[in-house]
């Protein structure tokens, strides 16, 4: 049974991680003028790729941080 909840929790936290991906991609198209999203939902990386890295960044380390919790919680 705890097997069964740490792959159910560790699901929801890798679509919630994704989810948080592309709100950031999202936040920093509007942030930095020199972005759009074209009209199939892609955003046009006309920034700079550190910041592209660093939301990339963000959203991993939201993601491990997520799963080590869980594991603590949950897994004892």
């Amino acid at each position: 049974m705890k097997i069964f909840k740490f792959i159910f929790g560790a699901v929801l936290i890798f679509i919630s991680s994704c989810f948080l991906f592309m709100f950031l991609t999202r936040v920093f198209v509007y942030v930095f003028p020199n972005t759009r999203i074209n009209d199939y939902g892609e955003v046009v990386y006309v920034m700079p790729t550190s910041q592209m890295l660093s939301s990339f960044v963000i959203a991993t380390i939201f993601f491990v941080v997520s799963v080590v919790f869980f594991h603590k919680k949950y897994c004892r």
